[in-house]
């Protein structure tokens, strides 16, 4: 898609709005940018991107601007917002960054998504596809926006992403090759309006995938699995307590696919269940890539969690103290805490 000829509208100045309006003035767009927050930061923000040529509104959001072909919508500005219902009534359509960033990617990109366990998921696959040699990395709602990502990854390589049920909401073509459901349980429903809505917008991850794609939900959380019945992909299913018909589980402490070993439960680097359900549900997406199982579990020995989650952080007298604040909900502290 060419937007040389495009009025675009960018819809908050986070760390991701920021991103996507710096990729579409690059891209030559007209871009207008409405941010409803005031600070130092934003305004340094605004001024940097005024420089570049984009109309900026701090303090705000413009009526005036929402005149424009395609609006770009930050993921902390939720669907029942004045400005998003007003673009929604303007028939303007509504994208993501995710959705920018796939119209512009020369690579694949396999994603990540659930209510948690998403960051060392992502990092993890990342790392096994860096450990078989393919170009990649990891971006998305993990830190590095996606929209900058994707013009550093070639044809050929892959992105591991990870995606909020925020983000979801507003795609429009976004296909993941492989992609991975972790969990769905109660969160995010002010921002969604409603438990159903929120897991409808997870499910939105396999709606543009085909058969040539794969969905890889947990076994074990009902609600992946009653998604994975109506996915237009493959289904290859995980979980870390039995093994799935045709899926990826665990038997007397392997972790196996059919009768091949992937690896041992004890090769895992990330404490506790919920350690070993990401590390399971990274192998499985790197299986369906292709990636060579000497190269997952390279990764595996090689693999330090991300700060705050499931880190350990000392030993003292028989007791792992364990650093998992970015448990952010019930289920994530109850996963969390299981052997």
């Amino acid at each position: 898609m060419r937007f040389e000829d495009k009025r675009v509208l960018v819809v908050g100045l986070g760390v991701s709005g920021l991103a996507a309006a710096r990729v579409l003035l690059r891209l030559g767009a007209t871009v207008a940018v409405t941010e409803a927050g005031s600070s130092e930061v934003l305004e340094g923000r605004a001024e940097e991107l005024r420089r570049a040529g984009a109309h900026v509104v701090i303090g705000g959001h413009d009526p005036a601007l929402l005149d424009a072909d395609l609006a770009v919508v930050s993921p902390g500005i939720p669907p029942s917002s004045p400005v998003v219902t007003s673009l929604w009534e303007a028939g303007i359509p509504l994208w993501s960054e995710i959705e920018l960033a796939y119209r512009l990617a020369r690579c694949d990109f396999l994603a990540v998504t659930g209510t948690n366990g998403k960051t060392t998921t992502t990092s993890l696959l990342a790392a096994m596809l860096a450990s078989a040699g393919v170009s990649s990395m990891a971006a998305g709602n993990i830190g590095l926006p996606l929209v900058e990502a994707v013009s550093n990854v070639p044809a050929g390589g892959a992105i591991a992403v990870e995606v909020s049920s925020f983000q979801l909401e507003t795609i429009e073509l976004f296909r993941p090759r492989a992609a991975v459901l972790l969990n769905v349980a109660e969160d995010h429903t002010d921002w969604h309006g409603s438990f159903d809505a929120y897991a409808a917008a997870k499910g939105r991850i396999t709606e543009n995938q085909t058969g040539d794609d794969t969905f890889l939900p947990n076994h074990d959380d009902r609600i992946a699995m009653e998604i994975a019945a109506r996915a237009p992909s493959q289904v290859l299913a995980w979980s870390s307590t039995n093994v799935p018909t045709g899926g990826i589980g665990v038997r007397d402490g392997c972790v196996v696919q059919g009768d091949v070993e992937l690896f041992h439960s004890s090769e895992v680097p990330i404490p506790g269940e919920a350690g070993l359900q990401d590390a399971i549900a990274a192998a499985a997406a790197a299986v369906s890539y292709g990636i060579d199982l000497r190269a997952i579990r390279r990764a595996l020995k090689d693999f330090h969690p991300p700060p705050h989650r499931l880190e350990l952080i000392a030993e003292a007298g028989g007791v792992s103290y364990i650093d998992d604040s970015k448990a952010t909900n019930p289920h994530a502290t109850i996963t969390a805490v299981k052997g």
